[in-house]
């Protein structure tokens, strides 16, 4: 089938087209300016126009580019049943390329000494993209069997640091990220090679933390003392080198106050009792196993009934299927082994420093620790050690300073409420006279 040239100008899109976003046609355009009007379209005479069946979008590319003609096949004796149907073929079965498609073809287009910005303008992508292709292809065999393109694009990326055995390593990955986590460590390992030449480019020396002697401490770097060393590790997610300096000299050492000595103790002591407190919760736990559920103890009960449904999302009569249905002490037994290891309060360890101002996100950690061991606890027959009662004391002193707060932003006068509290404002059997059983003064009283 011969071609023939026909004016642009007169190529009319049909009316049984039904693709009618044409999207970006710059890449195509691009594409027949370097290699000219590779596919004719194909069209069906209509008077004095050309009706389009195939190539709206080179149609669309080449007159962006000022063309005025172009190649077309010119179909004789097509009814309209015809051109709908090839439209139709000629959209539904168009399909984009895939990434190891497009790569085999970059490939092919090099090997053939076809420069990279052409390759990249015939393949529709970027140039920096297709010199990717370009360096990847430097660290494996080019006629390597199922090359992966989609690795041999991203190892392009990291071409100048990547190792032999980084390139087998990232081969054998199956997923984007775990190859891009080889190649991330690779930069962050290069980055740290580089840092730690300049150090040493400076004098200092670079050292493993692990060889540091007794009486080194974290330095800021500027403070110039010969005994200055560095510690320089990768940093694989920002693909950079992190730098730690220490020094020796005993004067960059601060010097805590007896009372900062003092309250940093005490704060050890409260988290060393916290850490313990756990350990006593369960061993009384396990003591009253025999009796649970004993008198007073209605509330631990309750809890634990609660705490198991939310810490397992199971009803607790769920957790003995398969089981003898047992008594119901048994039952409570169960839940409250299961529960208190896995459910007990915990506390963030800043509430544990002395002058700690509560932050709104602890306040419900707090409330729930103390309401546990006052409200659930204790009822049952905790006995608080001396060390827990002034870790409850200190908790409590910081919820009676958020009470001070509050009075303060709020205005309140105790002094004043409780004389207010002294006299009630009406007679407490009557309302202006009348007796309180009386319906008039029910009625005045609404």
């Amino acid at each position: 089938m011969e071609t023939t040239r026909i004016p642009l100008s007169q190529c009319v899109e049909s009316n049984y087209q039904n693709r009618k976003e044409l999207g970006d046609v710059s890449g195509l355009a691009r594409s027949i300016e370097v290699n000219g009007q590779i596919t004719p379209l194909i069209v069906v005479a209509d008077g004095e126009t050309y009706q389009l069946v195939a190539g709206h979008r080179r149609t669309a590319a080449m007159k962006s580019l000022g063309l005025e003609e172009a190649d077309a096949y010119v179909m004789d004796g097509w009814d309209d049943a015809r051109i709908a149907q090839i439209l139709n073929v000629e959209n539904n079965h168009r399909k984009e390329l895939t990434e190891a498609e497009r790569g085999r073809g970059i490939q092919t287009m090099l090997s053939l000494g076809v420069p990279v910005a052409d390759a990249a303008v015939s393949a529709d992508i970027p140039e920096d993209k297709a010199e990717s292709y370009v360096r990847g292809t430097k660290l494996v065999p080019t006629d390597a069997v199922n090359l992966d393109f989609d690795a041999v694009a991203l190892m392009g990326e990291y071409d100048d640091v990547l190792t032999e055995d980084d390139v087998v390593a990232s081969f054998s990955k199956k997923s984007f990220w775990d190859r891009q986590a080889v190649c991330r460590k690779a930069r962050a390992r290069a980055a740290a090679e580089e840092e730690a030449a300049r150090l040493g480019s400076l004098g200092i020396e670079v050292v493993d933390r692990d060889s540091l002697g007794e009486g080194y401490h974290g330095c800021g770097g500027d403070c110039g003392h010969p005994s200055l060393v560095a510690v320089v590790r990768p940093q694989p997610w920002g693909e950079r080198a992190d730098v730690t300096f220490y020094c020796d000299d005993e004067s960059h050492v601060y010097q805590p106050t007896p009372e900062e000595v003092a309250e940093t103790e005490a704060f050890l002591e409260r988290k060393a009792t916290l850490d313990a407190m756990g350990g006593r919760i369960a061993e009384f736990a396990k003591s009253i196993y025999p009796k649970f559920p004993a008198k007073g103890q209605s509330k631990l009960r309750q809890w634990a009934h609660e705490a198991f449904e939310a810490c397992y999302e199971c009803e607790p009569d769920d957790a003995w299927e398969g089981f003898k249905e047992p008594k119901a002490k048994a039952l409570d037994q169960f839940i409250l082994m299961r529960t208190i290891p896995a459910c007990v309060p915990g506390l963030p360890e800043r509430v544990l420093k002395r002058g700690y101002e509560s932050w709104s996100r602890d306040l419900d950690d707090l409330l729930e620790f103390t309401s546990f061991v006052d409200d659930v606890l204790m009822p049952a027959g905790y006995e608080l050690s001396e060390e827990e009662r002034d870790l409850m004391d200190h908790l409590s002193g910081i919820f009676a300073a958020e009470d001070e707060d509050e009075d303060e932003v709020f205005g309140i006068d105790e002094d004043a409420e409780a004389e207010d509290d002294d006299e009630p404002p009406f007679d407490a059997d009557t309302i202006d006279g009348e007796p309180l059983n009386g319906g008039a003064a029910i009625a005045k009283a609404a």
